[in-house]
C-alpha cells in the first residue's frame, strides 16, 4: 500500500521563522535529509550529506553564503557546487554539481520543497488564509501518513480516543447525514448531525456550529473546516510531511474568523483542548504504528463506516475520480 502523498506537489517543511540567516537547518523529506540554508534572501536546499566522508552537511556552518563541512571544511553553493578544498593549492572549482539540489520557495510564512521540481503549481495555502487569524503549531508521529489523515478525517474515533473533549462514550448516540464527494485535487466529507456535538470543545466553543467538512488533497493537505450560519466558523489546516514511511512531520494551521481580539482570545482558549486531543491521537497512532510493524502481513478491514480511508489511498495516487456518496452514521 502507498503511504505517501503524491510528490508531484509542493510539500511544506518548515517555518519560515526556523530557518536562521547565519545557521544550517537539517530537515526530513520523504525519506530524504535535506539542509536547508539561506544565501542573503535566497533559501537553498541540498541533500544533507558531504560526498567526501558523507558528514551531514547541516552540522557545519556558512561561510559567505557558502555551505562548510564540519570534517575536512569543503565548501558548497546553493547550486551544490564545490567551492573549495582547503589544503589543495591546486583546486579549481569544478562547473558540475557534486550534491542533489531541490526545488524551494518561501510561501505563506512556510518553506517548500519539491522532489519533482516542480515549478508550475503553486504552494497550496487555504481561502480563508486572508480572511482569517491562524497559528501554528508542528508536531511529530510516527505512523504513516495514510493512517493520520484517516485519524484526522474519521469522527467514529472521537467518542473513545477523545472521551469527553470532542465527544462522550456514550451508547446513546444521534443521527448523523454523511456526504462523500470529489473535489479537483482529492475528496472530502460533509457532517450534517442531528444534535450538537456531545464533548467539552462543542460545548464552549462550537454551539453555533451546524455542519463539518474534512477534505483530503492529493499532496496530503488536510482541511477541517466548521460552519455556522454565516460560514466558515473554524479551519483547521494539517500539512502532512512525511519524513519517512513510518514518520511524519504535521505543520498544523488553525483558522479563525475575523480579527477582533476576541477571537485571539479564543485560540489561546482552544489551544489546550487541541494539544490534549493531539496528544491522544499520537498515542493511538503510535500505537497502531508498533503493532504494525510487527506484523508485515496484516490487512486492515474496511467496513461501510470507515468512509474516507478508501479516498485517502485514491488521493494519495491522484486517483481524483467523480464521486457523490451518502451515507447515515451514529454520532
Amino acid at each position: 500500500m502507498n503511504t505517501y502523498p503524491s510528490q508531484d506537489h509542493w510539500f511544506p517543511v518548515t517555518q519560515v521563522r526556523k530557518l536562521k540567516k547565519n545557521k544550517p537547518l537539517a530537515v526530513a523529506y520523504y525519506g530524504q535529509s535535506v539542509v536547508l540554508f539561506r544565501d542573503g534572501n535566497k533559501i537553498h536546499a541540498l541533500k544533507d550529506q558531504c560526498p567526501h566522508r558523507g558528514v551531514p552537511l547541516s552540522t557545519g556552518c556558512l561561510k559567505q553564503g557558502a555551505l562548510e563541512c564540519p570534517y575536512h571544511g569543503w565548501t558548497f553553493n546553493g547550486q551544490g557546487q564545490l567551492t573549495s578544498i582547503p589544503g589543495d593549492p591546486h583546486f579549481r572549482a569544478p562547473k558540475h554539481a557534486f550534491i542533489d539540489t531541490y526545488a524551494v520557495c518561501e510561501a505563506h510564512g512556510l518553506i517548500w520543497l519539491s522532489l519533482n521540481q516542480v515549478k508550475h503549481n503553486p504552494p497550496f495555502i487555504p481561502q480563508v488564509h486572508a480572511s482569517h487569524i491562524y497559528s501554528t503549531q508542528t508536531g511529530i508521529i510516527e505512523a504513516n501518513c495514510v493512517d493520520i489523515a484517516e485519524n484526522f478525517l474519521d469522527a467514529l474515533h472521537t467518542h473513545t480516543v477523545h472521551t469527553g473533549i470532542i465527544r462522550n462514550n456514550s451508547p446513546k448516540r444521534h443521527a448523523c447525514h454523511a456526504t462523500i464527494t470529489h473535489h479537483a485535487n482529492g475528496y472530502q466529507a460533509e457532517y450534517i448531525e442531528e444534535k450538537k456535538q456531545t464533548g467539552l470543545v462543542s460545548r464552549l466553543f462550537g454551539s453555533h456550529i451546524i455542519k463539518g467538512i474534512g477534505r483530503i488533497h492529493a499532496s496530503g493537505i488536510l482541511e477541517l473546516e466548521y460552519y455556522s450560519k454565516k460560514g466558515i466558523a473554524l479551519s483547521v489546516v494539517i500539512y502532512l510531511v512525511p519524513e519517512t514511511d513510518k514518520k511524519t512531520k504535521l505543520i498544523v494551521r488553525t483558522y479563525a474568523f475575523g480579527h477582533h481580539y476576541l477571537n485571539y482570545l479564543k485560540m489561546w482558549a482552544m489551544f489546550p483542548f487541541q494539544y490534549i486531543a493531539f496528544i491522544q491521537d499520537k498515542r493511538i497512532l503510535e500505537t497502531q504504528q508498533n503493532a504494525l510493524n510487527n506484523n508485515a502481513d496484516f490487512k486492515p478491514m474496511i467496513t461501510g463506516t470507515d468512509l474516507m480511508r478508501p479516498y485517502i489511498i485514491k488521493a494519495f495516487q491522484n486517483d481524483i475520480q467523480p464521486t457523490h456518496r451518502e451515507k447515515q452514521l451514529l454520532l
